[in-house]
């Protein structure tokens, strides 16, 4: 069977009024990778998958976390 191409926006992420485009493609982004783990993917990754620069992704993802859609555990090794 074949894998699907593209993004796959979950129906409440695209109709919540609350998220900007930008949030709604990186979120849709991050759920499959954090399906059964948490998502590991780093920010230049999402950066260049939707290309925009690393400090939006960054601003995003803060965003999203504050309004109760992802966890964020920093991890700087």
């Amino acid at each position: 069977m074949n894998e699907p191409n593209g993004i796959w926006i979950p129906d409440p992420v695209l109709c919540d009024p609350a998220l900007n485009h930008a949030e709604k493609f990186l979120l849709s982004e991050i759920i499959p990778l954090a399906m059964n783990r948490p998502c590991t993917a780093k920010n230049d990754h999402f950066a260049g998958r939707l290309g925009m620069e690393v400090q939006t992704v960054s601003n995003n993802i803060n965003s999203l976390h504050q309004k109760g859609y992802i966890r964020v555990f920093l991890n700087r090794k």
